[in-house]
């Protein structure tokens, strides 16, 4: 449901592309101040209504929210959802004031951006699959309990504090590969 909040400062809020491909029947349509009854017709009328009114709550049209936070976990789920443009899970704490999808796509937009960024000056790592690894596949299943199909790693090549290379030689007697494609390996 959309969440539309109604200013005191600017009044009724849908002249200014609100509520979008919504009416009152999928919107929580918060009212922060008196709206005098020409105003709640204007509004009935605008919205397709025989009328509407302000519940206590300041919940235009008698909608019943099925939790007390319900706003706010919508507010949240707005956040996660635009957030999700960067394209990648993002580990970090996301602190929202007053957020809005504008706000959270240029937001999203600038992640992205600064991913960009980091990438071109990335060091990646090279590694030479020739020389000796570091640990082959009979060390590994020393340290590991993991066997075939679980043992997922036949080697490592390199090794330290911040990163791990491995490698996993893949071929096509590998159970996932048997179903997938049988004629079009």
């Amino acid at each position: 449901m959309p969440y539309v909040r109604f200013s005191a400062r600017t009044g009724i809020s849908y002249p200014n592309n609100l509520i979008k491909g919504g009416d009152l029947n999928n919107a929580i349509v918060f009212v922060n101040r008196l709206m005098e009854k020409d105003e709640l017709d204007r509004l009935a009328k605008f919205f397709n209504k025989p009328n509407v009114e302000v519940l206590k709550e300041g919940i235009l049209n008698n909608v019943k929210l099925l939790f007390n936070n319900e706003p706010a976990r919508h507010k949240l789920l707005d956040v996660l959802g635009d957030l999700a443009l960067v394209g990648m899970p993002i580990k970090g704490h996301i602190i929202a004031n007053r957020p809005g999808h504008h706000s959270n796509v240029q937001f999203a937009k600038l992640i992205k951006q600064q991913i960009r960024e980091t990438k071109k000056t990335r060091k990646v790592h090279k590694y030479d699959l020739t020389k000796a690894p570091l640990y082959d596949i009979n060390a590994i299943k020393n340290i590991l309990p993991h066997r075939p199909p679980f043992l997922l790693i036949d080697k490592i090549m390199e090794m330290d504090d911040h990163h791990v290379i491995g490698v996993k030689n893949v071929t096509m007697n590998e159970g996932f590969f048997m179903g997938h494609f049988p004629t079009n390996p």
